[in-house]
């Protein structure tokens, strides 16, 4: 997934450091990253969560592997960082991902504060300590919050437990109705798809707000979260779409769809494209 931090490393183990403003959170134990490149910029950015079983593995990577070369096919090369894992289960994964086509070029992993390089072009792999984040000030330039786990991410979506609609401003009780109406919902979706940086975070943090004020299988409340995960996904940020989506508690529609979307790394320009043609869900 792309992400609206934009800033420069000299290395491979700088942009291992910059990962949170890449995703918005520090990774969890057991967490893959994978980035991909066009030449020397960054094009896309994953972060997945292992498998427990080694069994597992080779059907995992073989579909990673196929989800980035279907959307990122001009990549020239591939960053594979395992967070919170021993060094010779991403050396598995790296060789795994080789075997499935990918142009991997490096192979990191990160435990707490420390980074070692075990690339086949190393000779020597040492452990070192994790530089700061080069990416934080630009991370905060562009709006964005780095998060401390996904779970603090979560919590950005939480239901109070209990209807908290008091809470809420006159406009935007009035906006959790519309998000009931699924006419008037689509019109918002329309307008999520015309709007630029600022107002879709801007959206995000309304779309929370009203996420928040309702109890766990209320329409509202996942019709909000559904809205919120489009916004995340058009401003280039997948796990904060991923993490409110997960929060819908319904079936509802528009959120089956919409995971499709995510589940298959359809570009946000491309959703753009598409969006206009989502009525009647």
């Amino acid at each position: 997934m792309t992400h609206p931090v934009v800033t420069s490393v000299s290395s491979p183990i700088e942009l291992a450091a910059s990962v949170p403003a890449l995703i918005g959170f520090v990774p969890d134990p057991r967490n893959l990253v994978l980035i991909t490149f066009h030449d020397r910029r960054v094009a896309l950015t994953a972060r997945v969560n292992i498998p427990g079983l080694d069994d597992e593995h080779p059907a995992f990577v073989q579909s990673l592997a196929d989800t980035v070369s279907r959307n990122d096919p001009d990549a020239t090369a591939v960053e594979v960082i395992g967070w919170g894992v021993d060094p010779d289960l991403t050396d598995r994964l790296y060789w795994l991902f080789a075997a499935a086509g990918l142009p991997v070029r490096e192979c990191l992993t990160v435990d707490g504060g420390r980074i070692i390089d075990t690339c086949p072009a190393n000779p020597n792999p040492q452990w070192q300590d994790l530089p700061d984040n080069p990416a934080a000030a630009d991370a905060v330039l562009a709006g964005v919050v780095i998060r401390k786990s996904r779970a603090e991410l979560a919590e950005l979506f939480a239901s109070a437990g209990y209807p908290a609609t008091q809470q809420l401003t006159d406009a935007e009780y009035d906006l959790a109705g519309r998000i009931s109406d699924p006419r008037q919902r689509d019109g918002l979706i329309l307008d999520l798809s015309r709007q630029g940086t600022s107002m879709l975070q801007a959206s995000i943090e309304v779309y929370a707000k009203v996420a928040r004020a309702f109890p766990v299988g209320d329409l509202r409340r996942d019709g909000a979260l559904t809205l919120a995960s489009i916004a995340a996904w058009l401003l280039g940020d997948g796990a904060m779409a991923a993490v409110a989506l997960g929060q819908v508690a319904t079936r509802y529609p528009l959120a089956r769809i919409f995971g499709a979307v995510i589940g298959n790394a359809i570009p946000p320009n491309e959703v753009r494209r598409v969006l206009a043609e989502i009525t009647n869900l």
